[in-house]
């Protein structure tokens, strides 16, 4: 790689990688290193657990630096959401300080009319329940010195046409969740019995419809729900547009598992969400994981 220059003068010639961390524990810090940045994915949150329920949110991905303090890093990370729990939060720290937290995804509302959890540090909010169920509001941007985050940094409005909040506000019913701002998680979409429409960065796509072919699409990774009844399957959020340090993301899953960052949806039908993907909730599917949360670090000498 080209060298670089800190604000300190003190020049930067090459950085050694750790491996893909996806259990929590301490992490020594190499000898020599003068600047630390790691890649933290949370987990997603987990689909409901009905048929007619809301999706998962995507647990977030930022990269964050990371000050040196001298002593070992100590690695949490977030675990996916089970049914319609939140995604845990993936925490980098150092010397009793967390210098970095991101997600996880809210989990999707339990049922019909339900209401989906928000999202936390950079997580998408869950969906909610067919009928009246509304979106859970992304998560605000994630803890840290954020260097680059996985959602695009300015808000705007949503493809429903209703404007951006602070963070990404949830949708109401019949409507999408609303953009992020500066790296905060998206709002999951509200419930319908049409077809759900997506929050721009949020976690899931809408509550389901009540007959076939109708099916509530996710985003940026957040699970789908399909239809209350036999019908449309629903298709999780792809991640395959982003590429960040060699990676690139996943498509979305077949029956609702959100795309992960590391890995595809999981499960027999691509019903999981992959690594920090929300789970769907699809006819038949509900109640699916979201995907655990991840962190690579690169440690600059």
């Amino acid at each position: 790689m080209s060298s670089f220059t800190q604000f300190t003068g003190s020049t930067i010639t090459g950085y050694t990688q750790s491996s893909t961390l996806t259990v929590s524990g301490g992490l020594a810090v190499p000898t020599g290193t003068k600047r630390i940045e790691a890649l933290v994915v949370g987990g997603g949150g987990g689909g409901g657990n009905n048929n007619s329920s809301g999706a998962g949110g995507f647990g977030g991905a930022a990269i964050i630096e990371i000050p040196v303090t001298g002593e070992s890093l100590v690695i949490t990370i977030g675990a996916g959401g089970t049914a319609g729990v939140n995604g845990g939060t993936s925490v980098v720290a150092s010397a009793g300080t967390e210098y970095a937290k991101v997600g996880g995804g809210g989990g999707g509302g339990n049922g019909s009319n339900s209401v989906g959890k928000a999202g936390l540090f950079g997580g998408g909010g869950g969906g909610g329940g067919a009928g009246t169920g509304t979106g859970g509001n992304g998560g605000g941007p994630p803890i840290g010195n954020v260097l680059w985050s996985i959602y695009p940094q300015a808000g705007g409005t949503s493809s429903s046409g209703h404007s951006t909040a602070v963070w990404g506000a949830g949708g109401a019913a019949a409507t999408s969740g609303n953009n992020n701002v500066f790296g905060g998680g998206g709002g999951g979409g509200g419930g319908h019995n049409n077809p759900g429409l997506p929050g721009y960065a949020g976690g899931f796509g809408g509550g389901g419809g009540s007959g076939p072919n109708n099916a509530g699409v996710g985003n940026f990774g957040g699970g789908g729900a399909g239809s209350n009844g036999p019908g449309a399957a629903s298709v999780g959020g792809s991640l395959s547009t982003v590429t960040i340090w060699g990676i690139t993301g996943s498509a979305g899953g077949t029956n609702g598992g959100g795309a992960g960052l590391l890995a595809a949806p999981a499960g027999p039908f691509q019903t999981d969400g992959g690594n920090g993907g929300g789970g769907g909730s699809s006819y038949g599917f509900s109640g699916n994981p979201g995907g655990n949360g991840f962190v690579i670090v690169r440690f600059y000498s």
